[in-house]
């Protein structure tokens, strides 16, 4: 019976479990649609992925639960009964047969309970890799697809798992272009999933498309934004970059991105200060505003700007003023590569206590894993090799004439 519920498990994710990403993916899943937490090693013993052990029967409920049993007995005792499948047989059935019926079983099922969220991402993703795009494109044009109708964990869901398949959206042709241009799908899609591992091939053709063809005054900006640092990663001179225009009204994310496009030519901390004053930063400092200039603080190796993050936020050196661990992660691994840069090994030693390196947010975790093989390489001498090697294979993939190893060597000159 393990067999299947491991089996049953991966049908209902849609991907097999085979390694550490897939295990802390699916313990993600998990919590979100159960409540429950189930440790990423504790999955790793059960799918065999390392050494295994007997699963403890709070693994077993668990698992059942998330498959939509009261708990593992239940799961014994019922799995083997024809009806509990009806449901999936007849979703089967009218998805590669029925359109209007697709659509039609979407629109009554939205938002009635929990659960149909996971089922909706494994609906949409079976449709595009079927390249039925003109069903995607209706279905997101549904009013129930509006974003403001979605919690915050939904939208992050949808977006990074139907975002991972916009690599095989065919933007040739008019189909695929309509989809990108789908309001709705741009909302709960293009704008979660930023896929920078891929800035380099086809996302940048969807971020062209959208800056050509998009009516969205925040996603011109924020696409024209993504570009720039496509532009700078190529060593592309500056009369090649796209002016931003700054809006009072947009996301604190992407004002905290058109700020950050002045540091690919100046470090002029004026304008910083102007900025943390017009956002009213004085009273109550929003993460969110300082985003991207972190990221593309350390991109651009701008240690004077580290310097004057750190101060605005030296008080929020605990984890319980980040909404998300993923941006105290990216934080904290500024601030060990800052500290690095001023020789403050007990400050390093100090973050390297608080962190994981595991938590980037997904869209920029390639990326950030380059600043980190960079700073293990300078601070940890015995692994250097180590973290060379894979700071090289990451870069061939990704930006090759910038991530160099001259770069690795020379970050803190």
């Amino acid at each position: 019976m393990l067999n299947i519920l491991k089996s049953i498990t991966e049908k209902k994710i849609g991907f097999s479990v085979r390694n550490l990403s897939d295990s802390k993916r699916l313990s993600e899943i998990i919590s979100i649609e159960t409540s429950f937490d189930l440790n990423y090693n504790t999955i790793r013993r059960f799918f065999g992925i390392i050494k295994t052990v007997k699963p403890s029967n709070y693994t077993l409920d668990v698992l059942s639960k998330f498959n939509d049993f009261k708990d593992y007995n239940d799961f014994i005792l019922n799995y083997h009964l024809k009806n509990r499948w009806k449901d999936e047989f007849n979703l089967v059935k009218i998805l590669h047969n029925n359109d209007n019926l697709t659509l039609k079983y979407i629109s009554e099922n939205l938002h009635t309970n929990k659960n149909f969220t996971l089922r909706f991402t494994h609906i949409i993703r079976e449709l595009i890799l079927a390249n039925n795009l003109t069903l995607v494109n209706e279905i997101f044009s549904l009013k129930q697809m509006n974003v403001s109708l979605f919690s915050y964990d939904d939208t992050i869901f949808i977006g990074t798992c139907i975002g991972q398949l916009l690599k095989k959206i065919n933007l040739n042709k008019k189909k695929g272009q309509q989809i990108i241009l789908n309001k709705n799908f741009q909302e709960l899609v293009v704008v979660i999933y930023v896929d920078y591992e891929n800035l380099y091939s086809y996302y940048q053709n969807i971020l062209k498309i959208l800056v050509k063809k998009s009516k969205r005054k925040d996603l011109i900006e924020f696409c024209k934004g993504v570009l720039n640092l496509d532009s700078h990663l190529r060593k592309k001179p500056q009369k090649l970059f796209y002016k931003l225009n700054y809006n009072d009204d947009f996301h604190p994310i992407l004002k905290s991105r058109i700020l950050a496009q002045q540091l690919f030519s100046s470090t002029k901390i004026i304008s910083l200060e102007k900025y943390y004053q017009k956002n009213n930063l004085n009273d109550k400092i929003d993460i969110d505003y300082f985003f991207e200039v972190i990221f593309t603080s350390m991109v651009t190796k701008n240690f004077e700007v580290m310097k004057w993050i750190i101060d605005k936020l030296k008080d929020y050196f605990n984890f319980k003023y980040f909404y998300k661990y993923e941006q105290y992660e990216n934080f904290a691994l500024m601030n060990l590569l800052y500290f690095y840069k001023i020789k403050d090994l007990d400050c390093c030693e100090i973050w390297l206590k608080l962190i994981s390196f595991d938590n980037f947010n997904r869209s920029y975790e390639k990326m950030f894993l380059q600043y980190v093989y960079i700073f293990q390489y300078h601070f940890s001498k015995n692994n250097q090799e180590i973290n060379l090697k894979a700071y090289l294979k990451s870069s061939k993939t990704m930006y090759p004439n910038f991530f160099t190893k001259a770069y690795l060597l020379n970050y803190f000159e």
